[in-house]
């Protein structure tokens, strides 16, 4: 219930780090036209890693949608379904 996307990295030879991803740690619903960590998601529960592409997709099944990030953009994009709140899935 922290509405965020985190990453573990167990390989630093200080002991793991987490990073965040994605998600403000916030539930909520909003453009997806922020930095990544600024946008509130809700109850993310799946993620899609494509590797030749280099991107990830975060299922943000709260707000019916699915946003796509990628590392070195300074925002996220949707991918699929709705814009915020007011609006109807896609």
């Amino acid at each position: 219930n922290n509405h965020r996307i985190r990453a573990i990295n167990y390989l630093n030879l200080q002991g793991p780090t987490v990073t965040t991803i994605a998600g403000s740690g916030t539930a909520g619903c909003g453009s997806p036209n922020q930095t990544p960590t600024s946008v509130n998601l809700t109850t993310p529960n799946a993620v899609f890693w494509d590797q030749q592409e280099n991107f990830l997709l975060i299922s943000d099944s709260g707000n019916n949608r699915v946003l796509k990030y990628t590392p070195g953009e300074p925002t996220l994009e949707l991918w699929a379904g709705r814009t915020n709140c007011a609006d109807t899935p896609n």
